[in-house]
């Protein structure tokens, strides 16, 4: 086993409450989990870092649709749905919500998701996406799998990571979004509860 490297995030001292799971703590997390390997593929009780037994954590949570990580909760975004404030938060990311976002033949899909990163510096954000990708890649589980996909909508360029098993209807998505009219960049982590068993 490698010794970790200290982590020295060259940014601005205003900026350091920002980061993602990452530009602090996330990346000492990341360096940890290659250096003890992590990536021996240990199932959902096997033995890892703590940054990646508190994702896993989020991920058994949503096998009961995060019923024990809500509070608060209020109307959602779209007539019918409810949000929630979430007991626990991500370590690193700006916050965590918890809200409905339509349904499939199982009920209201509910998703925890947190804000990673956002700002108008495209680079950046790219870095944060790319950073808790190798942290996703690192952390999950087997049969656990990665896939990626870029593509555009109109003004916005989106690059994705979409995690999952077989037979298992829980995702994880990582989400970069830059708008080329607002140059406004954002980097999301979502959980979902489940997905149409129709093809994404």
């Amino acid at each position: 086993m490698t010794r970790p490297v200290r982590y020295k995030a060259p940014i601005k001292d205003r900026d350091k409450r920002r980061g993602l799971l990452g530009w602090r703590a996330g990346a000492c997390a990341l360096i940890l989990a290659v250096n003890v390997g992590a990536q021996t593929g240990a199932d959902e009780n096997g033995a890892r870092p703590a940054y990646c037994r508190d994702l896993i954590g989020i991920m058994q949570s949503a096998k009961t649709s995060f019923n024990d990580l809500k509070a608060n909760s209020g109307p959602g975004s779209a007539p019918g749905t409810r949000r929630w404030q979430a007991k626990r938060h991500l370590s690193g990311t700006l916050g965590c919500t918890i809200r409905e976002e339509g349904k499939t033949e199982l009920g209201p899909v509910t998703v925890y998701a947190c804000d990673v990163h956002h700002s108008n510096d495209q680079a950046r954000a790219l870095g944060a996406f790319e950073h808790v990708a190798q942290i996703l890649e690192v952390c999950l589980p087997r049969p656990w799998s990665v896939a990626r996909s870029a593509n555009s909508a109109g003004s916005h360029a989106i690059q994705l990571l979409e995690a999952r098993a077989p037979g298992d209807r829980r995702r994880v998505t990582l989400r970069f979004v830059y708008g080329s009219r607002t140059q406004r960049a954002q980097v999301l982590l979502m959980f979902t509860d489940q997905v149409p068993t129709l093809p994404l």
